[in-house]
């Protein structure tokens, strides 16, 4: 599905217009997107305050990506070792659910 790019920048001008707090504008956004090229899903993000961030590949029997986990942090130096295990840890707990995703 490929949306309108003159209607679907329109709309996305009218959203940034809008005199709403930034994360509801950004949150309609998404929405606009998700729904207008038919995704799954569409995240924006404010990278200014993110000092850490984790990304955690979740596994399937072949060792292939079918999933991850991703976490963000305001404070610097926020994934120590433990942390990244705990995740790891989370990763292979998970691995179930995503066995279940035709």
């Amino acid at each position: 599905m490929t949306p309108d790019p003159g209607t679907l920048l329109s709309r996305i001008s009218e959203i940034v217009a809008e005199p709403l707090p930034q994360v509801e504008q950004l949150r309609k956004i998404a929405a606009v997107l998700r729904g207008a090229a038919g995704y799954r899903w569409v995240g924006l993000y404010d990278v200014d305050h993110r000092k850490g961030e984790k990304i955690v590949p979740i596994l399937n029997d072949q060792g292939q990506v079918v999933g991850t986990i991703d976490v963000e942090s305001g404070r610097p130096n926020a994934f120590y070792q433990k942390t990244e295990q705990l995740l790891e840890d989370c990763a292979l707990l998970l691995h179930p659910l995503f066995a279940k995703i035709p």
